[in-house]
């Protein structure tokens, strides 16, 4: 991409003769050539061969230099040597124009378009032999560094001749020096900039002016312009300052840096113009100047500016190019582009033009030009491409209206290099290139081994027909993922199962493609969950290497869990004793004791936790647990206060470690409720207490009675107390001996618990009549100091 120029601020001062010194006109001539164009050929500035005819004439800041106009200089007026008139009309509505700019081939591809810094007035010119000067309304001050675009244009609806106008031929420097538009009955020549032609020829001019005002004080500060836009490598640009000066005798010293904005800077001893063209740069350069004032003392520099350098750029797919980046024409997208014949045969706009040049999209686009006939061609930037991978590449063309056919061939291809050699095509016409409208052409394509290519857009073209311009538009490269493209992954997705209870768990395995997304998020080829409810599982394959993805997805439908209730009708039980666990919810139930119904009985011995397991006809299942607490049985003691007796005598039993206490003999049915109990066995009995606690849980304990042979007992003395008391038997006299003179009550007690004899009193012996009681057994009770003695005697 050329970008070998740059918009500076562009002065325009519009100044009266007032306020400046009186000097003298000066006239400097632009041109030394001594041939002309004749009475039918061009560039013409006075030339209706073809009835109107628009101009534009390109000089360089260099040029006037070389013919002495001194920067500061205000121009007052612009003429053209004439050869010979050759008989033409005067020339209607003649017209000039003059345009500055830094742009070093401004007219390379079309009519200059920008902002007049000065006009003539318009009127009927009629040519003389010799210098023909125009002068300008307002004079313009040059500043001694920008180019000048110089513009004349006249329409006279009909034709005559040229007026003959030396010239130079074969000027350097840029591509075009001139460029006219001339046209028979044209509805507006000098506002059309449609067909027109160029050469590097271009007329003498002579430029009327008047010196500066010479310097009487250091300079005003400055700034340095640079592009805002980095150029390519190995390209070179023109700079200059930000403002201009109005007065002579300023001189300029231009300095360098690649290291920072404040240097260290190096002079440049060919830098010694208000502008400054740069070599060809490969690296970022900071530039300053040093103004000095030769008529004072003191000197000012400029504030320094970047050139910044663009890199080497290269791009991956998807690729796209329609030109909307360009800022001129004849650029190209960026520095890594390039053209065979830029700006002659390979073109670029910015806006639309006759012959089909127009955008297909945006307002920037590419053209192919015919003359002369040949090959030509456009490549890209370097573009990473990779083996393996399908790409399609694709580009849109269209000719002019009629359907002229001198374009024999439009091709997409891609090379390793910027030249013909080695290219291969992608896809052709394979004969004219010829539509009205925008066309397609694309096709698919691989590359062999990955690297970095460079795509080409070929055409070729003859003179023979008047298919002037091949335009084209919105290059592109992209990778295709439609289904069933090879760039596009072929996914497999199994599972474990496609129906699941609510709850448990399904595993999904999928293949065919380098990395996976599942719809919860999930990179895995392996998802596993557990479902609630019936999901439809998607998941997203991509091919790395071409970017394409597939999708896959695989239905899961989820039957519903019972609720699963235990419950039991004893939620605590004494250890050994039985409850009931019964299971509700479900079709079926086992339990974790082993039962198959939905009710089982438990005798737990210590706190358990039982599981019922439930299923449902779906053969879903579900849990619940019962828990049962365990209350420890007391620790029932049973005591005998003898452990032998006689026949009629008594045992007092005592039962220990419970609340209640119930007692079984094992040689009678008679049952004995609390503790302590009296018994008279007829026989060595063993006695079981059965003693119940707070929590009603029951244990027993035994004690035995031993009834010994005994005969002729008269006496019988407690083991505990030392009471005795005789005759044991007895047919009437008792005798009770306590041994203490303590208080005492003394009762005789029938089997029935009714009191028979009592008697009060503190001596140590008393004495009872039962002789007028029936024979059988009695009880005596002594209950003396809180302590209570029970005899059984016999009454025969």
């Amino acid at each position: 991409m050329k970008n070998n120029y740059f918009s500076l601020k562009k002065l325009i001062v519009l100044l009266s003769m007032i306020g400046f010194t009186a000097s003298a006109q000066i006239f400097s001539v632009v041109g030394t050539g001594t041939s002309y164009n004749d009475q039918y050929t061009y560039p013409a500035p006075y030339g209706n061969w073809y009835g109107g005819c628009r101009t534009n004439l390109f000089v360089t800041a260099a040029e006037l230099t070389a013919a002495g106009v001194a920067g500061g200089a205000q121009i007052s007026s612009i003429g053209f040597n004439i050869q010979g008139l050759n008989g033409a009309a005067p020339h209607q509505g003649w017209n000039m124009k003059v345009y500055t700019t830094t742009n070093t081939d401004p007219i390379a591809s079309a009519f200059y378009v920008g902002t007049p810094v000065a006009n003539s007035a318009t009127a009927t010119a009629t040519g003389t032999i010799g210098w023909n000067q125009t002068a300008l309304l307002t004079p313009f001050i040059w500043n001694g560094s920008d180019n000048l675009v110089i513009e004349t244009c006249f329409d006279n609806q009909s034709y005559t001749y040229n007026y003959s106008t030396y010239w130079e031929t074969s000027l350097a420097g840029s591509t075009m020096k001139s460029r006219w538009r001339n046209q028979d009955y044209a509805s507006n020549v000098c506002g059309d900039p449609s067909y027109n032609q160029s050469t590097t020829n271009r007329p003498n001019m002579r430029f009327e002016w008047i010196s500066p005002t010479p310097c009487s004080a250091q300079p005003a500060a400055n700034s340095i312009i640079t592009p805002t836009f980095a150029i390519c490598p190995n390209s070179s640009v023109t700079i200059g300052l930000a403002n201009n000066y109005t007065v002579g005798g300023i001189t300029y010293q231009w300095a360098s840096s690649t290291t920072s904005s404040v240097g260290p800077f190096t002079s440049i001893p060919s830098g010694t113009s208000t502008i400054y063209s740069t070599p060809n740069l490969t690296v970022g350069t900071w530039y300053t100047a040093v103004l000095t004032c030769t008529n004072a003392v003191g000197s000012t520099t400029a504030t320094s500016g970047l050139v910044m350098v663009s890199p080497i750029i290269t791009d991956v797919v998807p690729y796209y190019e329609s030109f909307e980046g360009i800022h001129g024409n004849n650029e190209l997208p960026n520095c890594s582009w390039s053209a065979s014949n830029l700006g002659t045969n390979c073109l670029t706009y910015i806006t639309s033009n006759t012959g089909g040049r127009v955008a297909r999209t945006g307002s920037k686009f590419a053209s192919f030009y015919y003359n002369p006939g040949g090959t030509r061609y456009f490549y890209s930037n370097g573009i990473q491409l990779n083996a393996g991978v399908t790409y399609s590449a694709s580009v849109w063309y269209e000719t002019e209206y009629y359907g002229y056919n001198n374009w024999t061939d439009l091709s997409i291809m891609y090379g390793t290099t910027q030249t013909p050699t080695g290219l291969i095509s992608i896809a052709s016409t394979n004969g004219p290139a010829i539509s009205n409208v925008y066309k397609s052409l694309s096709n698919t394509f691989m590359v062999a081994t990955s690297g970095v290519y460079y795509v080409a857009i070929r055409a070729t073209g003859t003179t023979g027909s008047s298919a002037q311009w091949l335009t084209w538009d919105d290059l592109s490269i992209i990778v295709p993922c439609e289904e069933g493209s090879s760039n596009t992954p072929t996914l497999s997705l199994s599972a474990n199962t496609t129906s699941v209870c609510d709850g448990q768990p399904i595993n999904l395995t999928v293949s065919g493609a380098d990395t996976y997304t599942w719809s919860n998020g999930t990179n895995s080829n392996v998802l596993s969950e557990m479902p609630s409810i019936a999901t439809n599982y998607i998941v997203v394959g991509t091919n790395t290497l071409t970017g394409c993805t597939n999708t896959i997805s695989q239905a899961i439908s989820v039957n519903p869990s019972p609720v699963i209730v235990g419950v039991t009708n004893k939620p605590s039980v004494c250890s050994g004793s039985p409850a009931q666990l019964t299971g509700l919810g479900g079709v079926t139930y086992t339990w974790s004791n082993g039962a198959l119904t939905n009710a089982t009985v438990v005798s737990p011995t210590i706190a358990t936790s039982y599981t019922v397991l439930g299923s449902n006809s779906y053969g879903c299942s579900s849990q619940a647990v019962v828990s049962i607490g365990v209350y420890t049985l007391p620790s029932v003691g049973a005591t005998s206060n003898v452990s032998d007796i006689c026949l009629n005598e008594i045992a007092n039993l005592t039962g220990t470690g419970a609340l209640s206490y119930e007692w079984i003999s094992s040689t009678s049915s008679i049952v004995y409720q609390g503790s302590p109990i009296s018994v008279s066995p007829n026989a060595s009995t063993t006695f079981t207490v059965k003693g119940t606690d707070a929590n009603g849980c029951k244990n027993t304990a035994n004690v035995t009675v031993n009834l010994k042979d005994c005969v002729g007992i008269n006496k019988y003395t407690a083991s505990t107390t030392g009471v005795s008391i005789f005759p044991n038997p007895t047919s009437g006299d008792l005798t009770i001996e306590t041994h203490n003179t303590a208080a005492k009550t003394v009762e005789v007690v029938d089997l029935s618990g009714r009191v028979m004899l009592s008697a009060t009193g503190s001596q140590e012996t008393i004495s009872m009549n039962m002789s007028s009681f029936a024979n059988g057994v009695y009880y005596v009770k002594i209950q003396s100091n809180s302590t209570t003695e029970v005899v059984k005697i016999v009454k025969n």
